[in-house]
């Protein structure tokens, strides 16, 4: 089915370009182009089409890699808010991003996470670990399946969260979005006690809609102090085939030193993205959450009015 729409297609952009005569200016509408296709003839298509002279190409798409591969400023959403009306928003034509913002976003909105032009709602994340662990968290302490209520959790792989809340502003893309970051004490905090980075994303907060909410250290430190989830940690030791090491984390540590000596195992001897696809699989309800990602979650549950016994509003 997909050859046979991309062989038609093919044929017709052929005959388009063949037949017009100078002066001439077609449009040309595309539903979905991308059914049956896999994501390299996606993008081939989408290049074929982009390139007709003097076409005027509108194209509907839940293809992200075709978002990824668009031009911004040719990029307009069609989505529903959460008062269920339906809008429409061009993200790159109708906020206000600086030059070195628009690059940054070209950069990072690929096919992995421009998945959050699809999404009814987003909690941004700094990285893997974060990936891998607050779904797993979402779905066995809260009964909460992300994927259900297309929610997505997209990795920055750093600490921009700024640039890409402005997205999310009053009359831009309306849906809810949550920020979870670390709360790293090394970093230079304001009288508050809040980082630079955590500042800034929270004067782009809405009320009902969009949340920053900041640990007191990083993430595994978090997950893992002293007098908490202890046995979470032994498991991912023991089956990753670390039981060795977990014996040296308990000689060689106490309440002083206790956080440096896991992180110093999880990031050298485990390494982070590994640790955390093994936490995911290990984490059930009873595992403790520190509260700043569980006031995350609870935010997210209240803004999409979720029930999470069963149905949402």
């Amino acid at each position: 089915m997909g050859q046979k729409n991309l062989l038609y297609l093919t044929l017709f952009i052929a005959a388009l370009e063949n037949k017009k005569e100078k002066g001439d200016i077609n449009i040309v509408l595309v539903e979905e182009p991308e059914a049956h296709l896999h994501p390299q003839l996606q993008k081939v298509l989408f290049s074929n089409l982009r390139n007709l002279t003097s076409t005027q190409v509108l194209m509907t798409s839940h293809s992200t890699h075709i978002a990824s591969d668009c031009k911004f400023k040719n990029i307009s959403l069609l989505y529903k808010n959460m008062n269920d009306n339906v809008k429409a928003y061009s993200p790159f034509l109708e906020t206000d991003f600086k030059r070195n913002e628009k690059k940054l976003l070209k950069r990072y909105l690929d096919a992995t996470r421009s998945e959050l032009f699809f999404s009814s709602g987003v909690i941004f994340v700094e990285g893997v670990s974060e990936q891998f662990i607050i779904p797993a968290l979402c779905e066995e302490v809260y009964g909460l399946n992300l994927e259900e209520y297309n929610i997505s959790v997209i990795p920055i792989y750093g600490r921009h969260f700024y640039t890409f809340l402005k997205i999310f502003k009053n009359n831009h893309l309306e849906i809810p979005a949550v920020v979870i970051i670390d709360g790293d004490k090394k970093e230079v905090e304001n009288e508050e006690g809040k980082t630079a980075f955590v500042s800034k994303a929270e004067s782009l907060e809405v009320d009902d809609r969009v949340a920053v909410y900041s640990g007191e250290e990083t993430l595994e430190k978090d997950l893992f102090p002293y007098d908490k989830n202890g046995n979470y940690l032994e498991k991912c030791f023991k089956n990753l085939g670390h039981s060795r090491s977990y014996k040296k984390l308990i000689r060689d540590s106490n309440k002083d030193n206790w956080e440096e000596e896991v992180i110093k195992r999880v990031d050298g001897t485990i390494k982070k993205g590994r640790f955390a696809q093994q936490l995911a699989i290990e984490i059930d309800e009873d595992f403790n959450i520190p509260s700043y990602i569980g006031e995350a979650i609870e935010f997210m549950i209240e803004a999409k009015g979720i029930d999470i016994n069963g149905s949402s509003e």
